[in-house]
């Protein structure tokens, strides 16, 4: 991913390591797409839980807006999974010491 500096890399890999900040990331960046009340304290997001269930019972939509409605929230939810499963595959690049002061003995 070169559009990531070595620092935004590490910053980035030490995030996804955190496993309860990064279930509490994705919580609060799946709430906007997940039915309300899906997400519980404590629990890690589970995709596979979806809000087209409460869409279904909305009887003031057709079934072409109905599906319309379902695929938004799928591409949703699969962008978000997707960029989590990117950050996954990021890890830092060692970072090489810029002292100018270099020991004469080695």
């Amino acid at each position: 991913m070169d559009y990531l500096s070595s620092i935004e890399k590490a910053k980035i890999e030490n995030f996804y390591k955190d496993e309860v900040l990064r279930e509490a990331i994705r919580k609060v960046l799946l709430a906007g797409v997940y039915y309300n009340g899906v997400l519980r304290a404590g629990e890690k997001a589970e995709p596979l839980k979806n809000a087209a269930l409460s869409r279904a019972y909305s009887s003031d939509l057709t079934n072409e807006e109905l599906g319309a409605d379902v695929r938004a929230l799928a591409q949703g939810i699969q962008a978000i999974e997707m960029a989590f499963k990117k950050m996954a595959e990021i890890k830092a690049e060692p970072i090489l010491s810029t002292d100018k002061e270099v020991n004469p003995a080695l």
